[in-house]
């Protein structure tokens, strides 16, 4: 029950996320398909994780009862659908790939700016590992957690925000704006204000929100400064190889905590 509260309220915000649209789309001529596709895509993608969300988190494999902590079958799903939508709206509305950064080819010219940024995601992260060690708790699933983080959110989540929505946003949204010579537009702001909602608002027992501000806001400036990344460099390789990059290497500080007990 609590999940379906969430998912209602992440549906709100996406009702907001519209309004915003209509206010300050530029492209009226792309403005009715583009958030029909969006309506479509939030639907199907809610209902989709909500069944996900409960498959069993316990299993058996050659005969050997396995159990994992993480959510890895609603990543690799949701990156499913993904990938499943991306092929529909290419058949059926003749929109290439390229427009959802779905491509490994990177701009030429992009690459300085491109690490640059990638600094900006993991330095912060590097300097909470090497000058914060908290004894963790994690131990039983430390390997889990630490693979999980290197691989799946970073897959689902750049293909879903930086991908797809952010893709069907800049249809609409086709004035930029620029930050040291880095181009942007409302699409991303409006992705990176989403994504920061979808880590920072939560729903606890008794359905009480529980709004984590510092975490709307981390989690917004990470998004953002992946979004950049894959703006200039028409790709989400890099995106990708940063937002699993910067979730992992907290991890890293685990092993070290458990060699020193």
């Amino acid at each position: 029950m609590i999940v379906i509260v969430q998912t209602i309220i992440t549906q709100i915000a996406v009702i907001l996320l519209f309004i915003l649209i209509l206010l300050l789309a530029d492209n009226k001529k792309k403005l009715k398909d583009s958030v029909l596709l969006i309506l479509i895509f939030f639907c199907v993608f809610f209902v989709s994780s909500l069944i996900l969300w409960y498959i069993p988190n316990t299993f058996h494999l050659f005969g050997r009862k396995i159990t994992v902590h993480w959510n890895w079958f609603g990543k690799a799903g949701s990156f499913a659908f993904g990938l499943l939508f991306l092929l529909t709206v290419y058949l059926h509305k003749k929109i290439p790939f390229h427009e959802f950064k779905f491509s490994l080819k990177q701009k030429n010219e992009s690459w300085s700016n491109s690490l640059i940024l990638g600094g900006f995601i993991l330095i912060p992260n590097i300097i909470l590992l090497v000058f914060f060690h908290e004894k963790g708790s994690i131990r039983d699933s430390l390997n889990e957690s630490f693979f999980f983080q290197l691989t799946m959110p970073g897959i689902e989540e750049e293909l879903i925000f930086r991908g797809i929505l952010l893709g069907l946003l800049n249809r609409v949204f086709e004035k930029r704006m620029f930050l040291f010579r880095m181009k942007f537009g409302w699409g991303l702001i409006l992705t990176s204000i989403l994504f920061g909602l979808v880590h920072g608002l939560r729903i606890k027992q008794g359905f009480s929100p529980d709004i984590n501000v510092m975490r709307i806001l981390i989690t917004g400036i990470y998004g953002f400064l992946f979004g950049l990344v894959a703006e200039n460099s028409d790709s989400l390789l890099l995106p990708v190889i940063f937002h699993n990059m910067s979730n992992s290497v907290l991890y890293l500080k685990y092993y070290l905590i458990l060699m020193r007990y």
